[in-house]
Order: C-alpha cells, then structure tokens, then sequence
C-alpha cells in the first residue's frame, strides 16, 4: 500500500486470480507446444503432458474462488458446468477403453476384399 491506503499496481498481479490465471496459461503453453511438436518428442511425454488437461480443469473452477466470492460482493462462477460434459466424455472413454482391453475377442476367419491400389 501507498502513503494514501491504496494498494498498488503491481499488487493486481500477484492477486490469486491472477495466479491461477498463469498457472492455467502455462499449462495450455505446455499442451500447446508438446500438440506442436509431437512428431518431435517420445509419445509418452505427449501423452503425460495432455493430462494436464484436468490440471486445467481443477484450476478453473479455483480461478472463480477469488477474494470477492469469499467476501460475498460476488457470486461463485458455476465453472464446473461448462466442464462437466467434457470431463463426463472423458471418463466414459477411459470405460470403454477399459473394457475393451479386459474382454478381448478371438478373430476366427479372416478374409481379403482385394488388392491394394
């Protein structure tokens, strides 16, 4: 704060919502640049980094937690709506992926539909 009370500008960036903010920023940076370069890097470290997709996840619905909620000047920000059919997509993927790795098949005849061009 300044001789007046008032805080002062640099204060605004290091407020939570802005940490939060950058901490979201760094990670789509993150997911962004491995996308970028996947033909570059191992496929687990692509693999590993997109996960941090949830990170993002978490981190929105904490980016709407800021002082003024907590104060009740304003009202929570319902984040986990926009993400709850994403989020419900992913794990019924993760599911069936599941599922389909545990109950395998047996393929018993199999047959050519002609020559490749």
């Amino acid at each position: 704060m300044n001789k007046l009370g008032q805080k002062g500008s640099c204060a605004f960036f290091f407020r939570e919502i802005m940490l939060t903010g950058y901490a979201i920023l760094f990670c789509l940076g993150l997911i962004a640049a491995t996308s970028y370069y996947r033909n570059k890097i191992p496929y687990e470290i692509f693999y590993g980094v997109h996960h941090l997709t949830l990170m993002v996840f978490a981190i929105s619905i904490l980016h709407t937690l800021d002082d003024k909620v907590r104060e009740g000047i304003s009202k929570k920000q319902q984040t986990f709506r926009w993400f709850a059919s994403t989020l419900a997509y992913y794990f019924m993927d993760r599911i069936y992926m599941y599922m389909m790795q545990r109950f395998a098949c047996r393929a018993t005849v199999a047959e050519s539909l002609g020559k490749l061009a």
